[in-house]
């Protein structure tokens, strides 16, 4: 969507979660709705920009959108999935200066079918904008995706890393890797560092790639140098292969804190006590996701 502009609003610090309200004690609905559809809304219209959004308790919404307008919030108290097809792979990105999964279930893919298409979600604030703190010691920052519920999150299984199959010089475009991976062309990849300089790291992104023979190309040169050879070391250094190692980034299912303000977003899992005395545990599985410009 390119960048989008900043809401001017005041953030807020909540102690000891003074400000939530209860969460009622129902089961969440088998029947799932698209976020499209104004129905599926208790208010009756589709949540806007600049809107706090809370999926209640009952609620099983499906997030069909290719993208979402930018909310001031999203709390998650049901159920929220993103729209995945088998025969189809779209794009669907929502947008939020933050999302709170509270009491229900943040679900893209399943630990059975890993999610079909591109799923981003991207997460905005500044570095001047107040704090949200769930407990009195926890902190989730101003621009996060924060679990006391359940995140689980499954993208495509990719191959992760290959061995530099030759010596990767300085200036270099074109490296030899591993043949028959999935990788492909705009994918992001670096290479780690092969010596004594710790902070060797060329991130860089794929131009071609020939699974036949392993030839790569990528789009900037090499910074530094990478050693590598046809065939493992472990015989020769105790069972240790020390060729340099090519990590692919890319993944289909991303966490993406927005990064026109040099101030990274923040993910993070916690149980949580609140002051009606409800107990919320967190827990977070992510498989084959990517998380960018966040810690």
């Amino acid at each position: 969507m390119g960048n989008r502009s900043t809401l001017d609003f005041e953030g807020f610090r909540c102690i000891v979660n003074c400000d939530l309200d209860d969460v009622e004690d129902v089961e969440i609905s088998e029947i799932p709705l698209p976020w499209s559809d104004p129905t599926s809304w208790p208010s009756g219209e589709i949540p806007v920009e600049g809107e706090d959004v809370v999926i209640e308790r009952a609620m099983n919404i499906i997030f069909d959108l290719q993208d979402s307008p930018l909310l001031k919030s999203l709390t998650i108290n049901g159920r929220l999935s993103f729209l995945n097809l088998a025969d189809e792979a779209g794009n669907h990105t929502l947008h939020s200066y933050w999302i709170f999964v509270r009491a229900g279930e943040l679900l893209i893919g399943d630990n059975l079918t890993a999610y079909n298409g591109n799923a981003t979600i991207k997460l905005y604030g500044a570095v001047d904008e107040e704090s949200f703190a769930f407990a009195p010691a926890i902190e989730a920052g101003n621009k996060f995706l924060a679990v006391v519920g359940m995140a689980h999150l499954y993208g495509e299984q990719r191959d992760q890393m290959s061995r530099l199959k030759a010596t990767a010089l300085k200036g270099h475009t074109s490296v030899l890797v591993e043949s028959q991976l999935d990788w492909r062309v705009g994918d992001s990849i670096v290479f780690l560092p092969t010596a004594i300089q710790e902070n060797h790291f060329d991130y860089r992104i794929i131009e071609s790639y020939d699974s036949s023979t392993g030839e790569l190309n990528v789009t900037l040169p090499l910074t530094f140098y990478h050693w590598g050879q046809r065939t493992s070391t472990e015989a020769d250094y105790n069972g240790v292969d020390m060729r340099g190692e090519v990590v692919l980034l890319s993944r289909n299912v991303r966490i993406v804190g927005n990064d026109s303000d040099s101030w990274g977003g923040q993910v993070i899992v916690s149980d949580s006590l609140e002051a009606s005395g409800a107990y919320r545990t967190g827990q977070i599985i992510f498989d084959g996701v990517e998380i960018y410009n966040c810690s």
